[in-house]
């Protein structure tokens, strides 16, 4: 029986499962602030038990063993803190300010009420089954570009049912410079042309200086501007400085 984490980190590795709960009775953690739970292996809810996030993390699985996980029917509440899946996210979820999630596949939907979605880990290629980013500049999906290779170093994302757009899109560079006019093929998303409903509200990058514009029936985004070289920067100053001196 595992209580509430009230700070600290807990594994539960590979080799034991976890019960909350037991003989059809009603058990609960609650993952609170500074807290962290990875559950590597399999767990067990009997009964009405159930897991609350509230600002800790969540850890379902990992790269080398993956686990599913039903946030539909598993969470009792999830307003803030991290959910992290490696496996496929089951049934269907809403995030609400606060609240942040990491998975590269749902198969229900997901609706962003507020939060972050963040496909892939760090980069990765991902599928959702439906993909509804709501609430105005609330709800933000964030895309990773790490490089020039698509799932590999910089995030790619299908939806393969309805699709809702509104919110922000926010380009995560890491120390990945893009040239003007590069393409990176983000989405792939079935729907597009006949169930899609509106766009992104803003494009945001995690860098000052860059701009770009998503052709939504291609899922494409273009880099339309680049950060100013520094050479050219000190070369415009040095010019300033020498008109400067011959106005003297």
């Amino acid at each position: 029986l595992l209580d509430d984490l009230d700070g600290g980190d807990w594994t539960s590795s590979a080799d034991f499962n976890v019960l909350i709960g037991n003989a059809g009775s009603m058990g609960q953690v609650e993952i609170g602030v500074g807290s962290r739970w990875h559950a590597i292996n399999s767990y067990i809810l009997d009964g009405a038990s159930t897991v609350s996030i509230n600002g800790g993390t969540l850890e379902i699985g990992s790269g080398a063993n993956p686990r599913d996980f039903d946030a539909e029917a598993m969470l009792d509440s999830y307003e803030t803190g991290t959910l992290i899946v490696w496996g496929d996210l089951l049934g269907d979820y809403t995030l609400n300010a606060g609240a942040e999630l990491i998975t590269d596949h749902v198969a229900g939907t997901v609706t962003l009420e507020g939060g972050i979605v963040r496909p892939g880990h760090s980069p990765g290629a991902s599928t959702f089954g439906r993909l509804d980013v709501d609430a105005l500049l609330l709800g933000t999906l964030e895309m990773e570009i790490w490089g020039d290779d698509p799932g590999v170093t910089y995030d790619t994302l299908e939806v393969v049912g309805d699709l809702t757009l509104d919110g922000t899109l926010l380009i995560v560079l890491g120390n990945y410079s893009p040239s003007l006019g590069q393409e990176f093929d983000l989405f792939d998303w079935t729907w597009i042309s006949d169930a899609a409903d509106g766009e992104f509200a803003q494009i945001v990058f995690s860098h000052d200086g860059y701009a770009g514009t998503l052709d939504y029936p291609t899922g494409v985004l273009t880099i339309t501007d680049v950060p100013e070289p520094a050479s050219l920067c000190l070369l415009a100053l040095g010019g300033l400085a020498i008109i400067r001196r011959r106005k003297k």
